[in-house]
């Protein structure tokens, strides 16, 4: 921020990132105007029933949560896909998710 000048910023941390712009944000209050954590990995503790929910849970999110604790991202798998599909995928998933944001804004926000 001081470097550029700018008095304070809107910080956005994805995945493990989340992590660290929060302990930025924790650090540096006073530079932060908005901070945006985008699922955030690493930032509470497991609840202690989530093993009996996961084990409960649908096939899909099992199978999601299995790919994820071997390292793989959802990313990693649109990645595998031909690059058309892939694409089509990623613009109905982004299409879906700003329409559902947008509906949660006001004005000021976008």
């Amino acid at each position: 921020c001081k470097a550029r000048g700018l008095q304070e910023m809107d910080l956005l941390g994805h995945s493990i990132g989340g992590n660290i712009a929060a302990a930025f944000a924790e650090r540096y209050p006073q530079r932060i105007r908005r901070l945006i954590l985008l699922s955030p990995a690493g930032l509470c503790p497991e609840p202690k029933d989530y093993r009996e929910k996961l084990r409960n849970a649908p096939w899909r999110i099992r199978l999601m949560f299995s790919f994820w604790r071997r390292g793989s991202s959802p990313m990693m798998l649109v990645r595998c896909l031909p690059r058309k599909r892939g694409r089509q995928l990623c613009s109905r998933t982004v299409t879906r998710w700003v329409g559902k944001a947008a509906s949660t804004m006001d004005s000021d926000t976008v």
